[in-house]
């Protein structure tokens, strides 16, 4: 075999593999930003005021009972909760995974959710969700 066709295979093969790696990573890693908002028209009575934002979890599933990533927001102490949009899949729904997550969360502070586009694409999965979140004290907008 040529040298110069067994380099590109190989620098093709690591290629991938980092490419693979990073795919994996970016669907998989819980990621974190904190953002201070600091405006004159905000009033101090929310100084300190945290808010989480989830948004596209699209079912994912973060371990048993999904207590990765409900450990994760319960470290944050958070005044709110808001959830905005693609919490299910709609190419491949599991409510029950998505369930648990809203059942947790709903525990830590008052949880605000709007659906996204997947949501509005199941109408019989998304009753059945959305009752579940009301049923958990999670208000639906």
């Amino acid at each position: 075999m040529n040298y110069t066709i067994l380099m590109i295979i190989i620098i093709s093969l690591i290629i991938i593999a980092l490419i693979s790696i990073y795919l994996y990573f970016e669907n998989n890693a819980i990621q974190i930003t904190n953002i201070d908002v600091k405006s004159p028209t905000v009033p101090d009575s929310f100084n300190d005021f945290t808010i989480v934002h989830i948004s596209d979890l699209h079912n994912k599933d973060f371990g048993k009972g999904q207590n990765n990533i409900i450990d994760k927001i319960r470290e944050t102490n958070p005044d709110i909760i808001v959830v905005t949009g693609d919490i299910i899949d709609s190419y491949d729904t599991h409510v029950d995974i998505t369930a648990e997550f809203i059942n947790g969360i709903s525990k830590i502070a008052p949880v605000y959710y709007v659906p996204g586009n997947h949501e509005s694409r199941l109408l019989d999965d998304y009753f059945l969700l959305k009752t579940q979140m009301q049923t958990a004290g999670v208000h639906v907008l």
